[in-house]
């Protein structure tokens, strides 16, 4: 039964969602919080990032 699970899991409304959500995390915390955080205090980046994810 398991296994039935995983291969259903593996279709393209699973995996095609997982990317795009995926890609928008990094592409928004790595291409613009990181650059505008860095510049004020760099330790910023990682405690502010986080919460902002968190939330």
């Amino acid at each position: 039964m398991l296994i039935v699970f995983f291969i259903g899991g593996l279709t393209v409304f699973h995996i095609l969602p997982g990317l795009l959500n995926g890609f928008g995390e990094e592409f928004g915390h790595r291409g613009f919080v990181f650059p505008l955080l860095y510049w004020e205090k760099p330790w910023a980046v990682f405690v502010v990032g986080g919460l902002i994810w968190y939330a």
